[in-house]
């Protein structure tokens, strides 16, 4: 049988992107209509870490809990081999990515940056980093790859065949995530409905500030973090300790913070159109001026190392305090309509 010259799948702008493990799987879901209702059941929750200078190497802020590595996405198969199995009898790295593309396999996998070109890393640190490609062409000898580039674009780029395989040969990785390679499929038969009692009880779980991974001790320890609206009070430390020169300049967290909220308020809009929340209520409405805020906090954060006037770490405080407040404001009416909505009665018709 004739191997195919070039091959391409479906992809599509994710709505998350401040951290690439969200970003890759959910640009495979965010093709397909039917990945919406999930999508928007869940994405709720936020955690910060409680130490944040030790863990900003770390996602010290993220969403709770969406990890390639430890997650099932009812709508995505996942598997993932380990270098060492792969280095025993897989071959070529370009063939087998080619081979998997062939079959609907997506490639997630670890490349150091070091031997990548138009990349900040290339032949000056040794970088090892996340990579999703999703199509090859094998007369070019090339990959299609989706990821930052040296702007901090999230864009598509081509990665050539020998490039790629270097870069995955002398990748080191220090993480034991990074020592797997993640192969990803869509399922095609997956259907799904928005599931609201999940929303009712992460809103809820957001709005009280509470432990969402208390719930998953029988999966795995519970983690030391401030979730939900406390995560206001972490910015307003991790600010503070940028002040005081403690912690560097990292726009991802802060990032993270203003994806939350543009994904929020598509959430609002989505339950309006689907008969959920009441549009004349207006809340999607309402809840643009929590996105304008997220999105002046990015701004500030961005400006930080530019700005002569050091006093601007007061009206970032204020800005978190007027954020929390409207965001609560707005949640609380959320969670109550859908509660009520959820505990009203089923009429049932009488028996002839």
């Amino acid at each position: 049988m004739t191997k195919p010259r070039k091959r391409q799948l479906p992809i599509a702008e994710p709505p998350i992107q401040g951290f690439l493990h969200h970003a890759y799987t959910l640009t495979i879901g965010a093709h397909y209509p039917e990945f919406y209702p999930w999508f928007y059941s869940n994405y709720i929750q936020l955690r910060c870490y409680r130490d944040i200078p030790n863990n900003m190497h770390h996602d010290y802020l993220n969403f709770y809990n969406y990890d390639l590595a430890k997650d099932l996405f009812p709508w995505l198969t996942v598997e993932k081999i380990s270098r060492e199995v792969f280095a025993k009898g897989f071959g070529d790295i370009a063939s087998f990515i080619c081979e998997c593309l062939d079959s609907d396999y997506y490639l997630y996998l670890f490349l150091d940056k070091y031997f990548l070109p138009e990349r900040d890393e290339y032949q000056t640190r040794h970088f090892i980093h996340d990579h999703f490609i999703y199509g090859y062409d094998r007369d070019e000898r090339l990959f299609d790859f989706i990821g930052f580039d040296t702007r901090g674009l999230f864009r598509r780029s081509p990665i050539a065949f020998e490039d790629l395989d270097s870069a995955f040969r002398h990748a080191d990785p220090r993480h034991s995530w990074q020592s797997y390679l993640f192969i990803m499929k869509y399922n095609p038969n997956y259907r799904s409905a928005l599931d609201l009692q999940l929303v009712i009880d992460l809103l809820d779980d957001y709005l009280q500030s509470r432990n969402t991974s208390e719930r998953f001790r029988m999966y795995k320890q519970p983690i030391d973090a401030a979730f939900g609206m406390d995560v206001y009070n972490s910015l307003q430390e991790y600010f503070e300790l940028l002040q005081e020169g403690r912690v560097r300049s990292d726009v991802r967290g802060v990032h993270i913070v203003h994806e939350h909220k543009k994904c929020m308020q598509a959430r609002l809009q989505y339950m309006e159109r689907e008969g959920f929340l009441n549009a004349a209520d207006q809340l999607s409405e309402a809840y643009g001026e929590v996105v304008a805020q997220a999105h002046s906090m990015k701004l500030s954060l961005m400006k930080f190392a530019r700005m002569e006037n050091k006093d601007w770490i007061k009206s970032v405080m204020e800005l978190i305090d007027q954020m929390k407040a409207a965001e609560k404001l707005v949640l609380e009416q959320v969670l109550d309509k859908l509660q009520a909505r959820e505990a009203r009665p089923v009429s049932v018709p009488a028996v002839p």
